[in-house]
C-alpha cells in the first residue's frame, strides 16, 4: 500500500502458502484477492491488518477472476457483500 504522506510504500506477507490471482479495492479500501492455492477469496483490511478467507465450498474451484463485485470461479459467479451492519462480514 502506498502512504502519500510518507512517499513509502507498506507490505503485508499473505497467510500460508498463498498463490493470489487477482486483486480488486472496495469502496471501503477492504483489498480482496483470488487465492487459487486454496480455492478461497480473501479480504485484507488495511486497518486492522487481519486477513480472513472464504474458501469455495466446490473442490478445484480455482478461484480466479474477480469481476467488479462478483468473484468467479469454473462454472459459476460467487457475489460476495457487506453485510450491512457495518461489521465487515460478508454475507
Amino acid at each position: 500500500m502506498y502512504d502519500p504522506r510518507a512517499q513509502s510504500w507498506r507490505e503485508w506477507k499473505l497467510p500460508g502458502n498463498a498463490h493470489a490471482y487477482s486483486v480488486w479495492v472496495d469502496d471501503r479500501d477492504k483489498v480482496w484477492l483470488t487465492e487459487w492455492s486454496t480455492n478461497a477469496i480473501v479480504r485484507f483490511d488495511p486497518v486492522t491488518e487481519k486477513f480472513d478467507s472464504f474458501p469455495s465450498n466446490r473442490d478445484n474451484a480455482n478461484v480466479r477472476q474477480m469481476l467488479g463485485r462478483a468473484r468467479r470461479g469454473v462454472g459459476r459467479g460467487v457475489g460476495l457483500r457487506p453485510a450491512g451492519d457495518g461489521s465487515g462480514a460478508v454475507a
